[in-house]
């Protein structure tokens, strides 16, 4: 897309002539997150150009004409908190947990909403100026007082020279990820000091050298924060990421979010070894993932299991339909062998990696440095796609290669005709881990289907095998079925309640939808939902939902002349929640 010329420069050059519309605040006064329920009266009553100089002290919630208010949901846990009597009171020595709310929000990168124009040709010029959005976002993130702050399409000069240092005066510690590349945005988790301090942080890039399902520059963010204020609980993580916008390329995103989870796992697995954590760390997931809700995606995280064989990778967001241009399925399985990472998104040792798995890209770069002395040209993506070349006992081998037995005790020798030859020895165990490489399992598009011949007797093409290598068992299950070991839940139902209507977090060429999220961690996986029954109880464990602030449908934000306007400064809508952290 062609960059607009000067996108709001004009103004900016008039914001001394803005007129904003004025905020009562309602008696009931702030809400969980200190933030008060606000409606903007009538246009021009008012001017306030001056007071959108940030002014920490006297926060005011500049929001767009939308009712928001606190749905508690403090009743619904079937467990009552153990710090609590059956009459309500406390029991004395027995912890409350802590308590604490988040915020999750997109802010819309100022870079990017040049670059994109197109998406906001019903703003008002006035809406799109960074001189005005940086002050409603400021005073907007001032106004929910929130103790985490995460957010996606942080700009990195922005974040530095403004963001930054109003937080850290508000009492924030921040963490920040840039996505890679040359892209000017990325993540940021902010955290209050005074109640939580951090105890480690992890930064994910979803970018894998000559892998076609993670070649884009998304990131995401985890950190570890434990609570100062009650020595009886334990840290919880806190995870933001921003997910690839193309609607079209849902193989990317599934593949991104299941990285995401192996890298999770390893690192809260680390970290509960090493700092000796008793039970499994709360986890929270909130960003960006530019899927709907009941889409094939949003199941997988929710249900921690998808079936994808013969799925359109169109579908997996559920934001395109059906195109006769676009019939490209999933890849089977959704991540190569060599990054280490198994279909239940957890990394397994690799054989012959002396008891441990080396990083998945330091291993394909090395392959790669041996494809390079064997004389063969590397920049040809084709060459050295993963799906060409193998690992056999330390060496860089093509799918293509012959293996041929040889009398000599038993031993083979590797040989390669046309571009060399390389002769290893190689023992039995390495020899049966080649049947899962991907030249071994892919089935010949021409191949008959005999039952009992070239296919098993139950139909299945490939059958699940387990094998034992220094380290411990590895399933090296190739088929189409992706898990995680996390059970997540969703914040928000995604149906109003006494509507019908579907919530919407975004609002752009005239659409409302719904692709932000917060997941937390439940004791138990949620029930299967139907459009038209949301309502469900889910069972908490340690971490407790108390209250979610409520999202308009796409008929209110089209009400109020879509997003950004000049009282949102972004074309998301921030999603908050207040949770309870037992001990």
């Amino acid at each position: 897309m062609n960059k607009p010329e000067n996108v709001g420069s004009e103004a900016c050059n008039r914001s001394s002539d803005l007129n904003f519309e004025s905020l009562t605040q309602r008696d009931d006064g702030p809400g969980p997150l200190g933030m008060a329920n606000a409606k903007i009266t009538s246009a021009g009553e008012q001017n306030v150009k001056e007071t959108l100089d940030i002014n920490w002290e006297e926060p005011n919630f500049l929001q767009a004409p939308l009712w928001r208010t606190w749905e508690d949901l403090s009743q619904r846990h079937r467990v009552s908190a153990p710090s609590m009597s059956e009459d309500g009171l406390d029991q004395p020595g027995v912890s409350r947990g802590f308590e604490f709310s988040l915020l999750c929000y997109n802010i819309l990168a100022q870079r990017l909403l040049e670059e994109n124009s197109s998406l906001y040709t019903h703003c008002i010029p006035e809406a799109l100026c960074w001189k005005d959005r940086r002050k409603l976002l400021l005073r907007e993130l001032s106004s929910f007082d929130a103790d985490i702050l995460c957010l996606q399409e942080v700009q990195e000069d922005h974040f530095e020279e403004d963001l930054k240092l109003l937080l850290q005066e508000r009492g924030y510690g921040c963490v920040y990820k840039r996505r890679t590349g040359n892209r000017p945005d990325g993540c940021a988790i902010c955290y209050k000091t005074k109640r939580m301090e951090l105890v480690a942080s992890h930064e994910m890039e979803f970018v894998r050298p000559y892998v076609n399902v993670l070649s884009k520059d998304n990131v995401g963010l985890a950190v570890l924060l434990r609570p100062l204020e009650d020595p009886r609980v334990e840290p919880f993580c806190v995870t933001n990421t921003h997910l690839l916008y193309n609607p079209w390329r849902g193989d990317i995103k599934l593949a991104q979010i299941a990285l995401l989870f192996a890298e999770l796992h390893r690192f809260l697995g680390n970290q509960a070894s090493n700092l000796r954590f008793t039970n499994r760390l709360p986890l929270i997931l909130c960003g960006d993932f530019n899927s709907l809700p009941f889409s094939p995606l949003y199941r997988f995280v929710q249900d921690s299991l998808l079936h994808y064989n013969g799925l359109l990778s169109s579908k997996v967001s559920g934001q395109n339909k059906i195109s006769p241009f676009n019939w490209h399925l999933l890849p089977s399985p959704l991540l190569p062998r060599h990054l280490g990472i198994g279909s239940n998104c957890c990394y397994f040792e690799q054989p012959g990696y002396n008891g441990g798995a080396r990083p998945a890209v330091v291993e394909q770069k090395r392959i790669v440095e041996q494809i390079s002395q064997m004389g063969i040209d590397t920049s040809d993506d084709r060459v050295v796609s993963p799906a060409r070349w193998i690992e056999v006992d330390g060496t860089a081998v093509e799918t293509n290669t012959i293996l041929t037995p040889k009398l000599d005790n038993g031993s083979i020798s590797v040989e390669k005709g046309v571009r060399g030859t390389v002769r290893r020895r190689y023992n039995r165990i390495t020899l049966l881990a080649l049947r899962w490489q991907t030249a071994c399992v892919q089935r010949p598009p021409n191949l008959l289907h005999l039952r009992g011949v070239t296919v098993s007797d139950e139909g299945e093409l490939f059958s699940c095998k387990t094998m034992e290598f220094e380290g411990g068992p590895s399933s090296l299950k190739q088929n189409s079925t992706i898990s995680h070991p996390f059970h997540l839940t969703s914040v928000y139902s995604h149906v109003i309640s006494r509507t019908g209507k579907l919530e919407a977090t975004i609002f752009n060429s005239g659409q409302g939808q719904t692709v932000d999220y917060i997941f937390y961690s439940a004791n138990l996986q949620p029930q299967r939902f139907h459009r038209e029954t949301m309502n469900r109880r889910v069972q908490d464990g340690r971490l407790q939902l108390v209250a979610r602030l409520s999202l308009p449908n796409e008929i209110d934000i089209h009400d109020i002349g879509g997003l950004p306007n000049i009282h949102c400064p972004s074309d998301h809508i921030p999603l908050a929640a207040q949770f309870r952290l037992l001990s």
